[in-house]
């Protein structure tokens, strides 16, 4: 655990954000010209996916519980195997995929516990998953690391003896190179697969946050962090050399959350529950992007940068943006189900909704 001065120290700085942040009102605004575009839908499966991975030539969906494959050439859902895990490593949380492998955060969540702390209100104590271990996929065999060991991590109070077994819920991750980055509650860091084992970087102590969502790229690593109750959340870099630096938006009593990152066109793309926003990274100031169109809400769900455009669910439709020329097309999902993710599966989109797991095929393609 790190020490108490430390943390006192992280928790004065998390405090002080609120009166530099850039208020909501006052960041500049680029309006989109949108047009709108049908989109023929055909429900693939009832499954209730929570989350969709695009890795090489196959898609992977999980739902919690289980973990699908589809691939390029036939959309048809087919449950990975995994009956040889202990009967506590139930719960998959994270998914993360290179051309080569799947990184999964496995972990203990029994359902009658997941439905009580599903109806809690923001800022109640949730428990949530107890992690367990994680998965590496590879294309011919499957491995299960419990309880991993933590090898390295930041200076401890010198009165603590920290367990060395990783027990921290991973909540984000991200592939850089060779280095699989993750963000839990409680702690950032990544994990070396060919021993198994984790590096800490950040570890909480007084005040668990939350480091959802996380990207790595040259620029280093970009989270979110949140605390879980009304004191709102910030995004983070931290650069491979330099500063950690925050950045914060402010709209009064109203708390503005982080639920998406991307890197477009070498530009970070911000998904928030109060819009899409746009950061320069030179000048450290941020501009939010317009769509004009009556959104059910402009919560910005997910987020794909792919062939050029970049792809944007939000309050209920998808959104083909053209960030150079200022454009959009806007194709329209029915209102019944809460559409939050997809991912583009050879010439249609594979859509995860609270409906079940659609395709969908765009008047246009999705190149």
């Amino acid at each position: 655990m790190i020490g108490k001065a430390l943390f006192f120290a992280f928790t004065l700085m998390i405090n002080s954000l609120a009166s530099s942040a850039e208020e909501l009102s006052e960041i500049p605004v680029t309006q989109l010209k949108i047009t709108s575009q049908s989109i023929k839908l055909s429900k693939i499966s009832d499954v209730l996916g929570r989350s969709i991975t695009s890795a090489k030539t196959q898609l992977i969906i999980n739902d919690g519980r289980n973990l699908w494959r589809m691939s390029v050439n036939a959309h048809v859902m087919k449950r990975i195997n995994l009956n040889f895990l202990p009967e506590e490593a139930n719960w998959f949380s994270t998914v993360c995929a290179t051309t080569t492998s799947l990184f999964v955060a496995v972990s203990d969540y029994p359902e009658k516990q997941k439905i009580e702390e599903l109806a809690k209100s923001r800022g109640d104590f949730v428990r949530g998953p107890s992690a367990k271990g994680f998965l590496t996929i590879l294309p011919a065999s499957i491995k299960y690391t419990n309880s991993p060991t933590i090898t390295s991590r930041p200076p401890t109070d010198p009165q603590t003896t920290p367990e060395n077994i990783f027990t921290y819920e991973i909540q984000s991750c991200s592939w850089h190179n060779s280095t699989m980055y993750f963000g839990s509650y409680g702690a950032l860091g990544k994990v070396n697969l060919s021993t198994s084992t984790v590096d800490l970087i950040e570890e909480d102590e007084a005040q668990s946050l939350s480091r959802v969502p996380l990207i790595a790229d040259k620029d280093g690593l970009w989270y979110a962090i949140d605390s879980g109750g009304l004191e709102g959340a910030s995004l983070v870099n931290k650069p491979i050399t330099g500063g950690t630096l925050y950045y914060s938006i402010s709209n009064g009593e109203d708390i503005i959350s982080y639920t998406s990152l991307v890197k477009h066109h070498g530009q970070l793309i911000i998904g928030t529950t109060h819009g899409l926003f746009i950061l320069n990274q030179g000048t450290r100031k941020l501009k939010r992007i317009n769509f004009g169109l009556p959104l059910q809400n402009e919560f910005i769900s997910s987020l794909l940068s792919y062939n050029n455009y970049l792809w944007v669910f939000a309050g209920g439709g998808l959104l083909k943006v053209d960030l150079i020329n200022s454009t959009a097309i806007f194709f329209s999902l029915p209102p019944q189900s809460n559409w939050f993710a997809g991912s583009p599966l050879n010439k249609s989109w594979i859509l995860l909704s609270t409906d079940g797991i659609w395709k969908g095929e765009l008047k246009t393609s999705p190149n």
